[in-house]
């Protein structure tokens, strides 16, 4: 895959450039964005691992794959409501 080659406006430094088979350069923004990069990267890894496949593949239908994100946002809201109901426990005397 080739990038287009760009300027972070802040630094100057070159990003989204190719630089090998599965590199890039990325330029860092703030603490936040950046852990949310790494954690893609990290998941995009594990899952690669663990399943031995990636979002490139080809054997899944557009139905599946709303399925599948239907099942991750169900997953979700089990987890917000286990935080919520514990953050509220917590403030109870």
């Amino acid at each position: 895959m080739t990038f287009v080659p760009q300027k972070d406006p802040l630094t100057g430094k070159p990003y989204g450039i190719s630089i090998g088979e599965n590199e890039r350069v990325i330029p860092t923004t703030d603490s936040i964005v950046d852990s949310i990069i790494d954690k893609f990267i990290e998941r995009a890894t594990t899952g690669k691992q663990k399943y031995n496949t990636d979002l490139d593949r080809s054997d899944l239908s557009l139905e599946d794959w709303l399925e599948h994100s239907i099942q991750e946002k169900l997953d979700d809201i089990l987890y917000m409501q286990k935080a919520l109901k514990t953050l509220r426990e917590s403030k109870t005397p």
